[in-house]
């Protein structure tokens, strides 16, 4: 399941678009879209980028499961942005191209 509201500021950024919070163990996320959103492929995108985040949350929880408590010395907060600097290229790709597709 998935819960959709909006903010002015979303997670307190004023400049975030959108913002995703995720519960890959309960199948459940919730995405909060900057109030200004309007129904155009730059915001279709950005809510198609969060849905992704959500519908990888699984496999995201599950990497960190495995990785962290594996690596010794370094933080947990560091391994998670790394892994998060991997991710979230892909994912705005993914968005785009799936943007793309979907109004060809």
């Amino acid at each position: 399941d998935v819960a959709l509201g909006l903010a002015l500021a979303p997670n307190d950024d004023a400049d975030l678009e959108g913002f995703c919070e995720h519960y890959p163990d309960l199948n459940f996320g919730r995405i909060t879209l900057r109030a200004d959103a309007v129904d155009d492929q730059r915001w279709e995108t950005v809510l198609v980028h969060e849905l992704l985040h959500i519908k990888h949350g699984r496999i995201d929880s599950e990497v960190m499961r495995g990785i962290a408590p594996h690596v010794v010395g370094v933080p947990y907060e560091m391994i998670d942005g790394m892994y998060k600097r991997a991710v979230e290229p892909f994912i705005n790709s993914l968005a785009k191209e799936l943007v793309k597709l979907g109004r060809a």
